[in-house]
């Protein structure tokens, strides 16, 4: 990145001199080579992704929550209609990765729309977003959104919708341990055979052997509960 000097004029275009106006703010590299101030709404975004791991990484994901809604509804969803998913990390520069936001916001809303229909709403309306809007997404993102989708809808309470998409997934990712599993934990409500069912069918198409221990183990679990 070139370098700015204090007394030079400041590349927000202001015509003051660097040091009596936007020193403070973060300068961003342009395309073309030149440098540029980072503007208010990136700079909160930045602030709001840096903030949301300190607590991502402290293991307070609801807290991690109160800056990436913002972060998604203030800044990313917007900026998806014309920005590729692999240009949010030029975009938004910082020690963070956009990359990896991505993956976790979605799994951090997925961790609480049980509990919490606000986040099952969020969830949902990331996903579609995502799916309809986000340009460049990669099969393993997509696979991830495409099943948290189905979490969402199942989380409130649209299980007619929930069943047809489990369904319709279940014929694009027929290996994918993490559908078996959550398709099962929406059915265990249900039915707890149809719950079964799921689980042995994804016995039958998980050969990996961790994926068949950890079906098992869900299999196990399913049929301690409908023992008591």
């Amino acid at each position: 990145m070139a370098r700015i000097g204090r007394n030079d004029p400041c590349p927000c275009g202001s015509g003051k001199k660097y040091k009596k106006c936007c020193i403070d703010k973060p300068l961003v590299s342009k395309a073309d080579g030149t440098v540029t101030v980072m503007d208010d709404q990136t700079l909160q975004a930045k602030t709001n992704l840096e903030q949301g791991y300190g607590c991502f990484y402290s293991g307070k994901e609801e807290e991690a929550l109160q800056y990436w809604q913002p972060l998604w509804d203030d800044y990313v969803k917007d900026e998806l209609l014309s920005t590729p998913l692999k240009d949010f990390d030029a975009h938004v520069p910082s020690h963070e990765f956009m990359a990896n936001w991505f993956i976790e916001y979605p799994m951090v809303l997925q961790n609480k729309i049980r509990g919490d229909a606000g986040c099952g709403e969020q969830l949902l309306q990331y996903c579609d977003s995502m799916l309809k809007n986000g340009k460049g997404i990669g099969p393993e993102l997509k696979e991830q959104i495409e099943l948290a989708r189905a979490a969402a809808l199942s989380s409130l309470g649209r299980s007619e919708e929930a069943d047809q998409e489990y369904e319709r997934l279940s014929k694009i990712y027929s290996g994918s341990l993490a559908l078996y599993v959550e398709w099962s934990s929406h059915l265990q409500t249900i039915s707890k055979d149809e719950a079964r069912k799921v689980l042995e069918l994804g016995l039958k198409n998980c050969p990996d052997p961790s994926d068949q221990e950890a079906l098992e183990d869900h299999l196990h679990y399913l049929n301690s509960l409908s023992d008591n």
